[in-house]
C-alpha cells in the first residue's frame, strides 16, 4: 500500500519514520557537510499536530513524532482525526537525513526525495 492511499490514521503511522521522544538520532546536513544529533522533545504532546515543510510532514502525538512524505490524503485524514496545524521543525524538510535507521528511512521516503 501507498502512503497516498491511506485510509486510516495508524496506515499513516505504519508508514512513517517515527521518532521516539526524547531518543537522540545522528542525522546528516549535506549542504552543510556536517553530522548532528536530533531529539525532539514532548512538547507538542498533549496535543495532535502536525506541520507541512518542502513536502515534508510531521505529524506529533502523545508518544513520538512521525515523518513522512506530504500527501494529501495524509492531511485529510489527520484533520478528520482532530488533528491541527502548528508551526515546528520538519526534519528531513531541508535534505538532512538519518545515519542510522537508514533502511527505515528509505522505506518511508523512497521514491519522494
Amino acid at each position: 500500500m501507498k502512503l497516498a492511499d491511506a485510509k486510516t490514521l495508524q496506515d499513516v503511522l505504519d508508514h512513517s519514520f517515527r521518532i521516539p521522544y526524547f531518543t537522540p538520532i545522528k542525522m546528516f546536513w549535506p549542504q552543510y557537510s556536517r553530522e548532528y544529533e536530533l531529539e525532539l522533545n514532548n512538547a507538542f504532546a498533549l496535543i495532535r499536530c502536525y506541520y507541512v515543510q518542502n513536502n515534508v510532514i510531521i505529524v506529533r502525538s502523545s508518544e513520538a513524532a512521525y515523518v513522512m512524505p506530504f500527501e494529501e490524503r495524509v492531511e485529510d485524514i489527520l484533520l478528520q482525526r482532530g488533528f491541527f496545524i502548528k508551526s515546528m521543525y520538519v526534519p528531513f524538510a531541508k535534505g538532512d537525513y538519518p545515519i542510522e535507521r537508514t533502511a527505515e528511512f528509505d522505506r518511508v521516503f523512497k521514491g519522494y526525495i
